[in-house]
């Protein structure tokens, strides 16, 4: 347990998130409140707490996709996570209802709605960090079990995104990793309901993300060709999940199918060869680049072809299997990169599988006496997601999202360029944004940014992308002393 509260330390002080440009997890941040005070699953209450975006609508909130009777908005959300902070809002409740007085309804305020929404959403990472640990430690000594689980913990992206807010994937992640950790037990013997566990779990996934879904079915056809029969424990443990998942988009959406992104859900239309190579290489989302440590799963994947036949090289193919094919469908999303996000965002759901996955290549190299490689590509990723998960102000990095999202919403050939240029990361501008901070070395960290001399930000990205745009002139507007495209 030691790592589990160690874990929600650093996530719940370390980094920060803002409360003036919620996105995604601004109606998951509400709904629990909306669960607990209200007893439904509209958001009408909060609609003007919810800081708005460019557009007379919130983001995260849908107007005019559900069905639900005497509510105006409700959350284009899943619901799966504000249910797993639902405890955590509850234990609040009675400590916020002191500050009101007798008789009047409190209401809370958007500072209190992020604070228990972090530490609700470091709370569930940091239990799949300890799920990750546990799967780990079936599988290697301790000392490499607690090795991998640390690699997970601040060496991916969990840190700077699935421990920051209550995002869809810090509950994917938590329910696909008691997933894993429950097929191992399975796989060793131990527990009557191992099977039964992990097919909750995954399904319970699906609520988080319903793109989870892909992970669900591979792991009940490793169940099918491993355990056989017993497969139905699976099915039948991932039944509750799927029932209430289609209840709830029935009584909000009219159809058991249907969810709050209507139709964007069906926008499976990007240049695959493109999300591909993003995903995976790309200075702004490649996987290899914000966790150079996944490179060990290559050399994972290759020690269990050699052995496919052993029970253990079974479970780490199913591994395999889950990231890879999640990677495939992944790319196919026309907007493979995310949005505003840091890093590998769209591919951070499947994390606890790659960690697991890069298990055995780190035991070779402990055999071989060449661990330093594996520590060294450790200690490379943790330091570039220190850069976003222990920095409290977004900086440079989350500076780079203003203009791409914009072009982006134009889908121009522009914004794909930018997601491949090097000198201009995410990264390297929040490398840059850090010193300068930090030491005051280099230029003023925001002068770039407020487009304060020559080679400012908004001059950079007029250069690069007017010419994309076959010379249309894109107007800057300064939006509170910065410029915004």
């Amino acid at each position: 347990m030691l790592i589990f509260f160690a874990c929600v330390i650093v996530y719940l002080f370390s980094g920060g998130i803002p409360t003036t440009a919620m996105s995604d997890y601004a109606a998951s941040t509400f709904l629990p409140f909306s669960i607990l005070l209200e007893r439904d699953f509209d958001l009408d209450e909060y609609v003007d707490t919810i800081p708005k975006g460019d557009d007379e609508h919130h983001y995260a909130l849908n107007k005019d996709g559900h069905i639900a009777p005497e509510a105006e908005y409700v959350s284009r959300s899943p619901i799966g996570v504000p249910i797993l902070a639902l405890p955590v809002y509850a234990l609040s409740l009675p400590f916020a209802s002191l500050s009101v007085e007798k008789g009047e309804i409190w209401r809370p305020s958007i500072n209190t709605a992020v604070f228990l929404g972090k530490l609700s959403a470091s709370i569930i990472t940091a239990l799949s960090v300890l799920f990750v640990y546990l799967a780990a430690t079936h599988l290697a000594r301790k000392e490499t079990a607690l090795f991998v689980a640390v690699l997970y913990a601040f060496g991916t992206v969990t840190w700077p995104i699935s421990s920051r807010a209550l995002w869809q994937h810090g509950g994917a992640q938590l329910s696909l990793a008691i997933a894993l950790y429950a097929l191992m037990r399975a796989m060793a013997g131990k527990g009557k309901h191992a099977l039964g566990l992990a097919g909750f779990a995954a399904s319970y996934a699906v609520v988080c993300r319903p793109s989870m879904i892909l992970p669900w079915f591979i792991l009940l056809m490793y169940v099918l060709l491993v355990h056989g029969k017993k497969v139905v424990q699976y099915v039948l443990f991932s039944t509750p999940p799927a029932l209430f998942l289609m209840w709830y988009n029935v009584i909000l959406f009219g159809a058991p199918w249907r969810t709050g992104y209507g139709g964007e859900a069906l926008r499976w239309t990007g240049p695959f060869f493109e999300g591909m190579a993003g995903l995976l290489f790309s200075p702004s989302r490649g996987l290899f680049v914000y966790t150079p440590a996944f490179i060990l799963c290559i050399l994972s994947i290759a020690l269990m072809v050699r052995r496919w036949k052993e029970s253990r090289s079974k479970y780490y193919l199913a591994l395999c299997a889950v990231s890879f094919g999640y990677i495939v469908l992944m790319a196919k999303w026309w907007c493979w990169w995310g949005g505003w996000s840091w890093g590998y965002r769209m591919l951070v759901d499947i994390s606890p599988a790659l960690v697991l996955l890069a298990l055995p290549a780190i035991q070779f190299l402990e055999k071989i006496k060449l661990r330093w490689i594996a520590v060294s590509l450790v200690v490379v990723s943790i330091g570039i997601n220190a850069l976003r998960g222990a920095e409290p102000r977004p900086l440079m990095g989350w500076v780079w999202n203003v203009p791409a999202l914009e072009v982006s919403a134009q889908e121009t050939v522009g914004f794909r360029r930018m997601l491949w240029n090097w000198k201009h990361s995410p990264m390297s501008c929040q490398a840059v944004g850090f010193v300068a901070e930090t030491f005051g070395v280099g230029r003023e960290p925001w002068a770039w940014y407020n487009n304060q001399g020559e080679g400012g930000f908004w001059e950079y990205f007029k250069d690069y992308c007017d010419p994309l745009r076959a010379g249309q002139e894109i107007p800057a507007e300064p939006k509170n002393g910065v410029v915004w495209l």
